[in-house]
């Protein structure tokens, strides 16, 4: 790893020669890691250019933080390239998809790409600067042939990323890391990277490299100083939560005295030693991998862990859960839910299903509709499968369009019904809500257990950021979307 004394060193020698006063917008694609990565992304940008963010119309630069996962994340990127083309910016797409399909980036139109990984973020800042000194504003405005030939033969050896490069040590993120342009109410942090499993249908561990994860003492540390700045809730993520610890790669600068004994379990149970002022949520969990020592966590420290589990099974159906090379069974996941519910009567279950697989049968699908319907789940995320590339799902014959997209408007309405189901069953009882919004006289947050909430203001002391006790009064539906009214106790 990169001592920080290395890293402040070399970029200090490199602001001399690369501030510039640029006007910048970034969007991010994807998952909450992503999120995460956007906020390093945005610190190490900081520590050698002059910028400020503005909207898209008077931005210079486009920043576009890509996502792999689908075919749709990777057309809506191509969309926002070609945008901003158009308009004469200067587009640089961070992220997985350059490890993926790097050249349809390129050709595309953007200037630069650069993939996650050590390799890539140390040429970010290299890449800024030969950006803004061997582009002028009349080069901007160039065709986008013009521009793409040019780019990919100027581009292409620097920043191509290697897939034997992406295993960086994602402690150096935690150095940069700024949420300066982020509302204070609530951060995103990466506390693992990478994944082994390699399922049929992701691309993952080619984009995102093996696990590995950030030591227990530099966790705490970051939520430390989040508690000083008056963070009130902070989001754990990583590629693959369940595997820190135990499958994986530790900081080699860890001072921690017992790392065959590191888990989520342990690591929540430290951080309800250290930590009092931030409540804690995880993202997205794998059916099979939620031990005792977690469950033993989060069952003693209710005041601090957020009743709102997101688990993601990717399919009802047995067989399919073998196809996909999934480890585990849906009756794991039905058992993990069971778990935290019998802690959290009143937990949020959110989980993942990818929609026809190669392979899948109406018998499947059908299997997989009955399962999720009788089990007690708050809400699903509906994927339409996406063949890969560099995936073995990506060779599999693929289900015709139209029954894909049939079979994903059923599980839609179905996540419909259970997420109504859910907030009808919440009404009465009390939460405590994360102020996110503030209008003249309502305001609006999430509750820990990931209810939407709005609020009659009664009193004008209610700041965003702040987190209020509510009693869940109603549910309204409005053009699909659900959200409930609760009053201030």
């Amino acid at each position: 790893m990169i001592k920080e004394q290395e890293i402040r060193g070399r970029e200090n020698e490199k602001e001399q020669s690369c501030k510039n006063n640029i006007t910048l917008f970034f969007k991010n694609f994807g998952c909450k890691t992503n999120f995460s990565d956007i906020f390093s992304i945005i610190g190490k940008l900081k520590e050698n250019f002059n910028f400020k963010a503005e909207n898209f119309d008077n931005a210079d630069v486009v920043l576009l933080n890509s996502c792999s996962v689908t075919e749709d994340a990777e057309r809506e990127l191509v969309k926002w390239i070609r945008r901003a083309k158009k308009y004469g910016k200067k587009v640089i797409v961070t992220g997985c998809l350059p490890n993926l399909n790097y050249s349809k980036i390129i050709n595309s139109g953007a200037d630069v790409a650069i993939g996650t990984g050590k390799y890539s973020r140390e040429n970010l800042i290299s890449a800024f600067s030969k950006l803004f000194n061997e582009y002028d504003k009349e080069e901007s405005a160039r065709k986008d042939s013009e521009k793409q030939n040019q780019n990919s033969e100027k581009y292409s050896d620097l920043y191509l990323e290697k897939v034997s490069d992406i295993s960086y040590d994602i402690e150096e993120d935690l150095y940069f890391f700024s949420f300066d342009l982020f509302p204070r109410h609530r951060v995103y942090l990466k506390i693992q990277e990478g994944c082994s499993r390699f399922c049929t249908f992701c691309s993952i561990p080619i984009t995102r490299g093996l696990p590995r994860f950030v030591s227990p003492e530099k966790v705490i540390q970051k939520l430390k100083e989040f508690e000083e700045h008056g963070i009130k809730e902070v989001v754990l993520v990583g590629t693959h939560l369940a595997l820190y610890g135990k499958n994986g790669k530790v900081s080699e600068n860890s001072k921690s005295s017992d790392k065959e004994n590191i888990s989520l379990g342990t690591l929540a149970q430290k951080i309800a030693k250290e930590i009092s002022s931030i409540r804690i949520r995880f993202a997205s969990l794998s059916p099979g991998e939620i031990d005792e020592d977690f469950l033993s966590a989060i069952e003693s420290n209710r005041k601090i862990f957020c009743p709102h589990f997101h688990i993601s099974v990717q399919s009802g159906s047995n067989k399919i859960l073998k196809l996909m090379r999934r480890w585990h069974t849906f009756e794991d996941f039905i058992n993990d839910s069971q778990k935290l519910l019998k802690i959290f009567p009143y937990a949020s279950i959110g989980t993942d299903i990818i929609v026809g697989f190669p392979g899948e049968t109406e018998k499947d699908f059908l299997e997989t509709y009955s399962n999720l319907k009788s089990a007690k789940i708050a809400y699903i995320h509906v994927f339409p499968f996406s063949p890969r590339p560099k995936t073995p799902a990506y060779f599999m014959k693929v289900l015709p369009r139209s029954e894909i997209k049939s079979r994903a408007e059923i599980l839609l309405s179905l996540s419909y019904e259970k997420k109504l189901e859910f907030y009808n069953s919440c009404v009465g009882q009390n939460f405590e809500l994360l102020v996110e919004d503030k209008k003249e006289n309502t305001f609006e947050g999430t509750t820990e257990n990931y209810l939407s909430v709005v609020v009659q203001k009664s009193s004008s002391n209610v700041n965003q950021g702040d987190i209020v006790k509510i009693k869940l009064k109603y549910v309204e539906k409005e053009d699909r979307k659900i959200y409930g009214l609760g009053e201030i106790i």
